[in-house]
């Protein structure tokens, strides 16, 4: 009985080419609001982070080159231990931190 009913269904199935392009997508993680430092005195308070915003980058980075430098001084010591070298981490803490004087003096 159920032969006789399915003998007659047909499926169709169209399937249309699609010349494609390859695609870079890039994902970027950014944290929803930030506290900037220059504002702190005042009462401070957070601000909406907008990627596209110069400001907001810059204020983003130095954070960064900060917590950086901090997560670098506490633990020296074991990663000298490891015998691993801190240099490249300290390079990218001078550019975050947009350090020119730093520098100067670290020459």
């Amino acid at each position: 009985m159920a032969r006789s009913m399915a003998s007659g269904l047909r499926i169709v199935a169209k399937s249309e080419m699609v010349d494609s392009e390859v695609t870079s997508i890039t994902v970027k993680e950014y944290p929803a609001y930030i506290s900037p430092v220059s504002s702190r005195k005042d009462g401070g308070g957070y601000m909406r982070f907008d990627p596209e915003d110069e400001d907001a980058q810059h204020e983003l980075r130095r954070q960064a080159g900060v917590a950086l430098a901090a997560w670098i001084n506490r633990y020296r010591g074991c990663v000298d231990h490891a015998g691993l070298d801190l240099t490249p981490l300290e390079e990218m803490v001078h550019i975050l931190r947009d350090n020119a004087e730093d520098e100067a003096n670290v020459a």
